[in-house]
């Protein structure tokens, strides 16, 4: 899927995948220097965006399909659901109560990406929280088995 906010790139196949591992194996973040072609031109990547780069070729070689998204880009309500793993529904409750940041464009509900993402780390640190306490209490209870 490319959009305006997020560009999706499917896994590759089995042959793809081996072909670009072989390529970047030898890429170590930013130890090695990355050049990109365009139209032509060589241009060397920017020191910072080279570890990024180089990260996400070598994810892309093991197989896992990559999302890659500017931190300004306006989501629907079903790209942030998607984001989230959320229903449509539910984010719009989610930002009708003000958990998230929202504008209207028209009578659209637009969010930036910065800000779903916000979100989904402090929805991940709050489950982190409440499983720790669950599992602190099932220990203190006795519930809790270790012989595993």
């Amino acid at each position: 899927m490319v959009s305006q906010a997020l560009t999706t790139l499917p896994p590759l196949g089995e042959g793809e995948a081996t072909n670009l591992k072989a390529k970047v194996s030898g890429v170590r973040d930013s130890k090695n220097r990355i050049q990109i072609s365009i139209d032509g031109a060589i241009a060397d990547l920017p020191e910072g965006a080279e570890a990024a780069i180089a990260f996400l070729l070598r994810k892309y070689a093991e197989g896992h399909g990559i999302v890659v998204g500017i931190l300004d880009s306006k989501l629907t309500t079903a790209q942030a659901g998607e984001i989230l793993g959320l229903s449509r529904p539910y984010v719009v409750k989610l930002i009708e109560r003000g958990d998230i940041p929202f504008t209207f464009a028209g009578t659209h509900r637009r969010m930036l990406l910065r800000d779903v993402l916000l979100y989904k780390e402090k929805l991940q640190r709050h489950r982190s929280t409440k499983l720790d306490e669950l599992a602190a209490l099932s220990d203190r209870l006795g519930l809790y088995d270790n012989d595993f």
